[in-house]
């Protein structure tokens, strides 16, 4: 995109010189990794309010040997794929001194994908990830800290938390760290949104869900967010993702036909307040590039897997490599040293072809109207909708979720 390599050009004169006598987050870390696998379980409900066993595994990758408690970094992976999705991040995080934990979102996940190929089921996600997956990370939290009074007793940090997440696992990230899901929004767009964006429809699954208190979707626990194409506009809007107070980095890719750069990573990147944040461009790269599903096979030209991941998806994940090392180092890892990697100049000195990458602190409305040329097609900042929470009572559906419990003529349930 025009607009974030000009404003990378920009930046570059004022990055700092590498620090190279820092580990290179490039590059494996200094740490053994030893890996294990939990099997968690909890009492939920369908919508319909069928009672149902969510049992799922969450893989752990554990640095050995470290001076000093580890500080955690969830990961969150995206719609039809599973924990190994992300194996190759969370081995290099854990190599450099962080206990990375992948949780398996069941009901959006590579078994649920696999169930509707084989006609056991209608669609690739059940209704209720939207808030199950965030309730996903909470339990894996929940025992991390478990462990962390026996068995692992003096290897966790948990002071400070932080998460990563692609695609729906993006939506997953930004929500727990503090994105505030915007029901309002997903009511009054929904049925005249965009339909040249392939994440509204599912984005838009969220209006048959029952209002529900949103902040349970949230956790303290989460201190810094790293997005990785995700879906934003409907779901958060600026209203949703002006909540989140904690560092966070967007990365979209210039390819993707998904979650489109423009409209989810970028316009939501204006809207972010706090002002610890960055935006990353991987031009030419899809969709799917970051995820490590396929290994590291090059997709050929013409075919799904091109379209999907672009033309060098290992080099994809090297970037995400890098720059999630360098991010979490800095603001879990209690770090600053790192803050060298955090720029447009560190982009620039790590690229190569045929992926350029580009990573920026600022970008403005102006410099964007500016490469348009006219007005955009669709506005930067959407008119404001008032928040459901602001509505009088008498205005709002007679289904709610609140204090965590689901409330609908169907059933009544504790959230946990």
């Amino acid at each position: 995109m025009v607009a974030i390599a000009q404003e990378a050009q920009q930046e570059e004169g004022a990055s700092p010189i590498i620090d190279t006598s820092l580990p290179n987050p490039q590059e494996p870390g200094p740490f053994r990794v030893a890996r294990r696998t939990w099997h968690l379980e909890r009492s939920t409900f369908t919508p319909e309010g069928m009672s149902v066993q969510r049992r799922f595994e969450v893989e752990v990758y554990l640095p050995e040997d470290t001076p000093q408690p580890s500080p955690v970094v969830v990961i969150s992976h995206g719609l039809g794929s599973s924990p190994a999705g992300f194996a190759y991040l969370g081995s290099h995080l854990a190599s450099h001194g962080f206990v990375a934990v992948v949780p398996e979102h069941i009901g959006s996940g590579e078994q649920q994908r696999e169930d509707l190929f084989n006609g056991l089921t209608s669609s690739n996600v059940t209704l209720t990830e939207f808030i199950e997956r965030p309730l996903d990370v909470k339990q894996a939290l929940d025992e991390l800290e478990r462990q962390a009074r026996s068995e692992l007793a003096g290897k966790l940090n948990l002071q400070k938390v932080g998460i990563i997440g692609h695609s729906f696992g993006g939506y997953t990230a930004l929500v727990t760290a503090g994105a505030m899901f915007n029901l309002a929004r997903l009511f009054q767009q929904c049925p005249t949104a965009l339909r040249f964006n392939s994440s509204i429809a599912l984005q838009c699954l969220n209006q048959r869900l029952p209002f529900f208190d949103v902040s349970i979707l949230n956790d303290s626990r989460i201190k810094a967010v790293i997005a990785l194409n995700p879906f934003t506009s409907l779901v958060f809007g600026p209203e949703g993702m002006g909540q989140i107070q904690v560092p966070t980095l967007l990365l979209g890719s210039s390819r993707d036909i998904i979650t489109p750069l423009v409209l989810e990573q970028v316009h939501p990147f204006l809207w972010l307040k706090t002002p610890q944040k960055y935006l990353v461009n991987i031009e030419l790269a899809g969709h799917a590039a970051v995820d490590g599903t396929d290994g590291d096979q090059t997709p050929e030209p013409g075919t799904p897997g091109f379209l999907l991941s672009g033309p060098d998806p290992a080099l994809a994940r090297e970037y995400v490599r890098a720059l999630s090392v360098a991010f979490m180092q800095v603001y879990v890892g209690d770090r600053p040293a790192y803050q060298t990697y955090l720029n447009a100049g560190y982009a620039r000195a790590i690229s190569r072809p045929p992926l350029q990458l580009y990573l920026v602190n600022s970008l403005s409305p102006e410099r964007l109207q500016q490469t348009y040329g006219s007005p955009p097609p669709v506005p930067f900042f959407p008119a404001p909708i008032p928040t459901f929470n602001s509505y009088p009572k008498s205005a709002m559906p007679n289904t709610m979720l609140h204090d965590g419990h689901w409330q609908t003529e169907y059933f009544s349930r504790k959230v946990r």
